[in-house]
């Protein structure tokens, strides 16, 4: 999820982005989107979310 970006009370820079991902032992790789534009560079938080549908923490990553 893109940080917000507030200005007059409306966000057009939030979004949502879902992530493909691959499971390496105990790790898991997430799969940049295809098209850069669905996903800007910059700042997001990246949840995980379980079978049960509860986010995790989210933790700040950066696209370049």
């Amino acid at each position: 999820m893109r940080l917000a970006a507030v200005t007059h009370a409306f966000d057009q820079n939030q979004r949502y982005v879902p992530l493909t991902f691959t499971v390496i032992g105990n790790n898991i790789e997430p799969d940049a989107p295809v098209n850069a534009n669905d996903a800007p560079p910059g700042y997001y938080m990246l949840f995980l979310v379980s079978n049960d549908g509860v986010p995790s923490v989210a933790k700040y990553v950066r696209l370049e």
